[in-house]
Protein backbone atom coordinates (compact mmCIF):
# COMPACT_ATOMS: atom_id res chain seq x y z
CA UNK A 1 0.00 0.00 0.00
CA UNK A 2 2.71 2.53 0.70
CA UNK A 3 4.28 1.99 -2.51
CA UNK A 4 0.49 2.73 -4.10
CA UNK A 5 0.94 6.11 -1.57
CA UNK A 6 3.84 7.55 -2.54
CA UNK A 7 3.23 6.92 -6.34
CA UNK A 8 -0.06 9.24 -5.72
CA UNK A 9 1.89 11.63 -3.46
CA UNK A 10 4.28 11.75 -6.53
CA UNK A 11 1.50 12.49 -8.82
CA UNK A 12 -0.04 14.93 -6.27
CA UNK A 13 3.11 17.00 -5.96
CA UNK A 14 3.44 16.93 -9.92
CA UNK A 15 0.14 18.12 -10.14
CA UNK A 16 1.14 21.49 -7.98
CA UNK A 17 3.69 22.18 -10.00
CA UNK A 18 2.03 22.17 -12.95
CA UNK A 19 -0.56 24.43 -10.95
CA UNK A 20 1.66 26.66 -10.23
CA UNK A 21 2.66 27.15 -13.70
CA UNK A 22 -0.41 27.34 -14.65
CA UNK A 23 -0.63 30.44 -11.93
CA UNK A 24 2.19 31.71 -13.74
CA UNK A 25 0.51 32.26 -16.79
CA UNK A 26 -2.65 33.53 -15.37
CA UNK A 27 -0.97 36.13 -13.87
CA UNK A 28 -0.67 37.37 -17.29
CA UNK A 29 -4.29 37.29 -17.87
CA UNK A 30 -6.85 39.94 -16.42
CA UNK A 31 -9.15 36.87 -15.67
CA UNK A 32 -10.25 37.20 -12.11
CA UNK A 33 -12.22 33.59 -11.92
CA UNK A 34 -9.23 31.62 -13.77
CA UNK A 35 -7.24 33.32 -11.12
CA UNK A 36 -9.36 32.32 -8.47
CA UNK A 37 -9.74 28.85 -9.64
CA UNK A 38 -6.02 28.11 -9.84
CA UNK A 39 -5.60 29.28 -6.48
CA UNK A 40 -8.54 26.93 -5.24
CA UNK A 41 -7.16 24.16 -6.89
CA UNK A 42 -3.46 24.90 -5.70
CA UNK A 43 -5.27 24.80 -2.22
CA UNK A 44 -6.82 21.54 -2.64
CA UNK A 45 -3.66 20.05 -4.17
CA UNK A 46 -1.44 21.12 -0.91
CA UNK A 47 -4.12 19.43 1.21
CA UNK A 48 -4.53 16.21 -0.30
CA UNK A 49 -0.47 16.05 -0.31
CA UNK A 50 -0.51 16.29 3.59
CA UNK A 51 -3.58 13.96 3.83
CA UNK A 52 -1.27 11.72 1.80
CA UNK A 53 1.89 12.02 4.15
CA UNK A 54 -0.46 11.19 7.51
CA UNK A 55 -1.74 8.20 5.66
CA UNK A 56 1.86 7.50 4.89
CA UNK A 57 2.94 7.53 8.53
CA UNK A 58 -0.11 5.92 9.85
CA UNK A 59 0.90 3.00 7.60
CA UNK A 60 4.29 2.90 8.77
CA UNK A 61 2.99 3.15 12.46
CA UNK A 62 0.74 0.48 11.79
CA UNK A 63 3.41 -1.88 9.64
CA UNK A 64 5.82 -1.56 12.97
CA UNK A 65 2.74 -2.60 15.18
CA UNK A 66 1.94 -5.46 13.34
CA UNK A 67 5.75 -6.94 12.75
CA UNK A 68 5.78 -6.69 16.98
CA UNK A 69 2.55 -8.63 17.33
CA UNK A 70 4.08 -10.89 15.01
CA UNK A 71 7.08 -11.34 16.66
CA UNK A 72 5.08 -11.76 19.83
CA UNK A 73 2.82 -14.32 18.14
CA UNK A 74 5.99 -16.48 16.73
CA UNK A 75 7.40 -16.45 20.22
CA UNK A 76 4.25 -17.49 22.30
CA UNK A 77 3.56 -20.79 19.77
CA UNK A 78 6.63 -21.76 21.01
CA UNK A 79 6.05 -21.45 24.77
CA UNK A 80 6.27 -24.71 27.54
CA UNK A 81 5.07 -25.16 30.81
CA UNK A 82 7.63 -25.64 33.78
CA UNK A 83 6.43 -25.38 37.39
CA UNK A 84 3.64 -23.36 36.21
CA UNK A 85 5.45 -20.64 34.42
CA UNK A 86 5.95 -20.40 30.30
CA UNK A 87 9.56 -20.59 28.80
CA UNK A 88 10.31 -20.83 25.34
CA UNK A 89 12.31 -23.72 23.78
CA UNK A 90 15.28 -22.20 24.49
CA UNK A 91 14.54 -22.07 27.89
CA UNK A 92 14.92 -18.22 27.99
CA UNK A 93 11.84 -16.83 30.63
CA UNK A 94 9.93 -17.42 33.00
CA UNK A 95 7.07 -15.43 31.04
CA UNK A 96 3.72 -14.47 32.87
CA UNK A 97 1.31 -17.40 32.44
CA UNK A 98 -1.35 -15.17 33.50
CA UNK A 99 -0.97 -13.02 30.74
CA UNK A 100 -0.56 -15.36 28.15
CA UNK A 101 -3.54 -17.60 29.11
CA UNK A 102 -5.64 -14.15 28.98
CA UNK A 103 -4.49 -12.68 26.46
CA UNK A 104 -1.74 -14.50 24.19
CA UNK A 105 1.06 -11.55 25.49
CA UNK A 106 4.24 -12.97 26.36
CA UNK A 107 5.08 -10.81 29.14
CA UNK A 108 9.18 -11.45 30.68
CA UNK A 109 8.26 -11.78 34.81
CA UNK A 110 10.54 -9.96 37.02
CA UNK A 111 12.24 -11.03 39.95
CA UNK A 112 11.42 -9.68 42.96
CA UNK A 113 13.75 -7.86 45.65
CA UNK A 114 14.54 -9.66 48.36
CA UNK A 115 12.19 -7.75 50.46
CA UNK A 116 9.08 -8.77 48.42
CA UNK A 117 9.92 -12.25 48.01
CA UNK A 118 7.24 -13.06 50.38
CA UNK A 119 4.65 -12.24 47.79
CA UNK A 120 6.13 -14.68 45.16
CA UNK A 121 9.78 -15.16 43.90
CA UNK A 122 8.94 -13.19 40.45
CA UNK A 123 6.38 -10.62 39.70
CA UNK A 124 4.51 -9.69 35.84
CA UNK A 125 5.18 -5.71 35.17
CA UNK A 126 2.17 -6.25 32.87
CA UNK A 127 -0.41 -7.61 35.01
CA UNK A 128 1.54 -7.02 38.97
CA UNK A 129 1.01 -10.73 39.46
CA UNK A 130 3.43 -12.27 41.63
CA UNK A 131 4.82 -16.31 41.06
CA UNK A 132 6.91 -18.24 43.12
CA UNK A 133 10.23 -20.17 41.23
CA UNK A 134 9.48 -23.36 39.13
CA UNK A 135 8.73 -26.89 41.22
CA UNK A 136 11.13 -28.86 39.24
Amino acid sequence: MATGVTDVLKIVQGAIDLVRKIKEISEKTKDAELKNAVADLSLQLADAKMRLVDVLDENSRLKTRLQLIESHAARAEGLLVKGGLYFDASGDGPFCPHCYDSKRQVSRLTKQKDCWVVYGDYECPACRQCFNKEQS
